[in-house]
């Protein structure tokens, strides 16, 4: 038996990740100096074009999303991160509770969610066209997104303590 309840494993897992990849993000800033600074001795000045750090960010879009401009775009896009993080958790726990069954039921798991965080979107192209505002498509994606991992955080509570043993 663990010291310590599986849920807190389980959340040191997720804090784990969350911080390695911030930890690559922040090398992959750190490397972009050094990067363009070989790139400068190695190319002559008559072959290249000066470029900031700031420009060469914004002109590429993986950097962009690695590094967004504003901090709502950071927590947007690595909060999107972490609940796909968790949702991939649960899946990993429905399998292992279930075996087969428990595959089934996490791509179903999977789509269901996916399908949740779409609805915002189906619905104002298709048929809330003129009704609702791209803003208010966002706040209804962040509600629903945060809905997700909590019910994504309980279920996998639950599976931890009913059904998971050692």
């Amino acid at each position: 038996m663990l010291p310590t309840s599986r849920m807190n494993v389980y959340l040191a897992k997720l804090s784990t990740i969350v911080l390695f990849v911030l930890g690559l993000v922040a090398f992959q800033l750190m490397l972009i100096p050094i990067q363009m600074a070989v790139f400068d001795a190695m190319i002559p000045g008559e072959f290249k074009q000066a470029v900031t750090i700031s420009s060469l960010i914004h002109s590429h879009p993986f950097l962009q999303t690695l590094l967004p401009s504003y901090f709502i775009e950071f927590v947007l896009y690595y909060g999107a991160g972490v609940m796909g993080v968790v949702i991939l958790f649960t899946v990993i726990l429905l399998e292992r509770s279930f075996r087969y069954k428990g595959i089934a039921a996490g791509v179903v798991y999977c789509g269901a969610a996916l399908l949740l965080m779409l609805i915002p979107i189906l619905l104002a192209e298709d048929w809330l066209r003129d009704y609702i505002f791209p803003s208010e498509v966002l706040i209804l994606q962040i509600i629903i997104g945060i809905c997700v991992t909590g019910l994504s955080l309980w279920f996998s509570s639950y599976l931890l303590r009913k059904k998971v043993t050692i």
